[in-house]
């Protein structure tokens, strides 16, 4: 959801004068407030706002926060504005507006891996709005890639060169948390501070933390777990590896949230809040 969030801040935080409503409403986005604040918030200033301006701003905060369920609260009103096709809006374009709605529904549909929905509405999406076509191809290649099996019996060796298979260290736990990184990549090293004691937190959940070195060289990964006292399983697969290719990991970091059956549960970022809400799912929370 980052690049939505992005392309959304960058509209609404672009042009120069700013009056009335507008304003107002972008003031109270920047706030950067929780959903209760937030809506607390726009109950207080609502005299100084049109009824269609409060709710564009619900659906900007909920995109920037990427908060599917609040979007769905607000579906009926998205598709009541929708159908009136009113040209002028506050914080983004009607294109953008219209699109926005029909992804919400193909979110919902997604959900509920209803691949017929889907497609059709995000194919609707994907016609009132083509700048905003970067977000959506990522949800139609996450849709694809919920219809993978993730083997979990391809080669990989542990950082000492002994051979180590994922479907040994599922056993007995909830889910896998795969996370490709690189010696030579800045971003996945940066984060290394962090990964010992997610992985002690995740552990206690179920969910086992696994790094999966890219550079296909069990010397950098060894070098790495013994540098942040890393303990978690840390294995190592060939460049161009069998799970790099088959999950199209083509930027790290990366982590992919594997269920025993092999499902993918989760596949982006490691500081992509969806992940969280992914193993806050699968444990019941």
């Amino acid at each position: 959801m980052k690049a939505t969030a992005l392309l959304l801040t960058v509209h609404l935080f672009a042009g120069a004068a700013l009056a009335g409503e507008k304003e107002t409403l972008i003031a109270l986005l920047e706030q950067r407030l929780d959903t209760s604040n937030f809506l607390a918030r726009l109950d207080e200033a609502k005299e100084k706002i049109s009824e269609q301006g409060l709710v564009e701003a619900k659906l900007a905060f909920g995109f920037r926060n990427g908060d599917f369920p609040f979007l769905y609260s607000i579906l009926e009103d998205l598709e009541r504005i929708t159908a009136e096709r009113p040209g002028n809006f506050s914080l983004m374009s009607a294109e953008e507006f219209y699109s926005l709605t029909f992804a919400v529904k193909a979110r919902m549909a997604m959900d509920a891996n209803d691949e017929e929905g889907f497609a059709h509405n995000i194919k609707q999406a994907w016609w009132e709005a083509p700048k905003l076509n970067r977000i959506y191809e990522k949800w139609i290649n996450d849709m694809k890639a919920a219809k993978l099996k993730v083997p979990l019996n391809f080669p990989l060796t542990d950082a000492q060169g002994n051979p180590k298979a994922l479907a040994d260290i599922m056993k007995g736990k909830k889910a896998l948390i795969l996370d490709f990184w690189a010696s030579w990549c800045r971003p996945c090293m940066v984060m290394m501070d962090e990964i010992e004691e997610r992985a002690k937190e995740l552990e206690t959940k179920g969910v086992t933390w696994v790094g999966i070195n890219t550079d296909g060289e069990t010397a950098a990964a060894a070098r790495t777990a013994k540098k942040y006292g890393i303990t978690c399983p840390w294995l190592v697969e060939k460049k161009n590896g069998a799970y790099s290719n088959l999950l199209k990991i083509d930027s790290i970091p990366r982590t992919v949230l594997v269920s025993p059956q092999g499902k993918i549960l989760f596949n982006g970022h490691p500081q992509d809040p969806a992940l969280n809400r992914a193993v806050d799912k699968l444990v019941g929370k």
